[in-house]
């Protein structure tokens, strides 16, 4: 019997060529690792003159990650979205990025999300309608290059980084890092699990002024959140302020999620951002609401409308309606 494999096994080396195999074998290693791909795409339309009504891909994700070792993993993800310039679709490497599992907890290496991309995230849930607020006006980006530390603690989690500051979109740009600090209690995925959670976030970023002097931006806030199989809550306050300019922005939001089925939810949202605290008149409030529905675990489905107002008559209010799909595999 085993001469009769052994001239089996002989003649498939001869059909598919020794080159076959080894490509095989050195492929073999791949079919543990796990794939994936997540899809945020709309159809947007806007009361604003000359606004014109488009479909968009506001984000494709193709997702990569393997356990190297017991203690080690790897993670690439790519990032594509169409450019609202000229629509073309942009291509980015937004992870790439170690983690280290030890006995002191995670040490995460590379293009990783940032800290503040958890359960500020998460409490919100609906990323493909929408941005969290601390990403959407600029307070954060979703990652970033650098090294980061992250401990849980029973239900306390630790979160330390220093990154490049600019995002995972720019290069850098001069030699200061941002250096960021997260704590949050609780649940940290109020999108799975019921319960609640508190935390806040702190970071420093040094830069160099026209004087060549050094100056910092500050950012800083606290949030919650609470959920249960019927109704998820979260609320924000993120200041950001820039000592050599004493200037500072403000953005509180709020939002709420009742849960009717499994498959239908309805959503709402307010964001007031103050793009200078000391002029109330550039203040922008936005109240965005709509309805979620997933006819299957990996596609959802929201017909959603925001209607923008301004601290000032010089602006007209608008409203903006997008239809919003999430599809992932």
């Amino acid at each position: 019997m085993i001469c009769q494999l052994y001239h089996k096994f002989g003649s498939m080396l001869k059909q598919c060529g020794i080159k076959s195999v080894i490509l095989y074998l050195s492929f073999t290693p791949l079919i543990a690792a796990e794939f994936g791909s997540q899809i945020f795409f709309d159809l947007n339309t806007s009361s604003q003159e000359r606004s014109i009504s488009t479909f968009q891909i506001r984000r494709a994700y193709l997702d990569f990650r393997d356990d190297i070792s017991d203690n080690l993993s790897v993670r690439v993800t790519t990032d594509a979205s169409t450019s609202i310039a000229d629509g073309r679709v942009n291509t980015y490497i937004k992870f790439a990025q170690l983690i280290w599992k030890t006995t002191l907890g995670q040490f995460i290496i590379g293009s990783q999300p940032t800290n503040y991309f958890g359960a500020l995230q998460k409490n919100w849930g609906f990323r493909y309608v929408e941005k969290y607020a601390a990403n959407l006006y600029g307070f954060d980006a979703t990652a970033d290059l650098g090294i980061s530390w992250k401990r849980n603690w029973n239900r306390l989690l630790i979160h330390f980084g220093a990154y490049n500051g600019t995002g995972f979109k720019k290069p850098e740009d001069d030699s200061y890092k941002r250096v960021s600090l997260l704590m949050s209690y609780g649940e940290q995925d109020l999108t799975a699990n019921g319960g609640m959670n508190a935390g806040g976030a702190l970071s420093v970023e040094p830069y160099a002024t026209v004087h060549d002097e050094i100056s910092a931006v500050y950012r800083y806030g606290g949030f919650a959140g609470y959920a249960n199989s019927k109704v998820r809550l979260g609320g924000e306050i993120q200041i950001e302020r820039d000592e050599g300019l004493d200037h500072q922005e403000r953005i509180v939001a709020t939002y709420v999620t009742l849960t009717q089925t499994e498959k239908l939810a309805f959503l709402g949202r307010v964001d007031i951002y103050d793009a200078s605290v000391s002029h109330p008149e550039m203040r922008k409030t936005t109240f965005l609401g709509g309805v979620s529905y997933a006819p299957a675990p990996q596609f959802q489905l929201s017909p959603n409308i925001r209607y923008i107002s301004f601290g000032t008559e010089m602006l007209e209010p608008y409203w903006v309606g997008r239809l919003s799909f999430y599809y992932r595999f």
